[in-house]
């Protein structure tokens, strides 16, 4: 098992573990983003990593806007996605218990 190197990386891979036959495309503001193995699968259909490789999880993000298009390419090879929104909005960041935004696959 991998490493955790914080809050956001244990929910990844809480929801990644019961959708571990899916792509898994996490919603971060206003873009999705696929994480570790399935930025992998990002990477083949053109997404581009981004961000810093820390080392310990790679990146490909796209704006939330073209969420259908890249889903659509994804479902086209034969692969699931999971789509994970955030749950609660940014302005109730002081009120969370939590230091990461609550995440559910929808």
């Amino acid at each position: 098992m991998k490493a955790l190197k914080g809050a956001f990386h244990a929910q990844f891979w809480m929801i990644k573990r019961a959708y571990v036959d899916c792509v898994v495309l996490v919603k971060h503001g206003s873009f999705f983003n696929a994480f570790d193995i399935d930025a992998d699968v990002g990477h083949e259909i053109g997404l581009r990593q981004s961000g810093g490789n820390s080392g310990f999880m790679r990146k490909v993000g796209f704006p939330c806007t073209q969420f259908d298009e890249w889903a659509a390419k994804l479902l086209a090879l034969g692969y699931s996605v999971a789509r994970v929104e955030q749950m609660d909005e940014d302005e109730h960041a002081s009120k969370r218990s939590s230091k990461v935004m609550k995440r559910e696959c929808c």
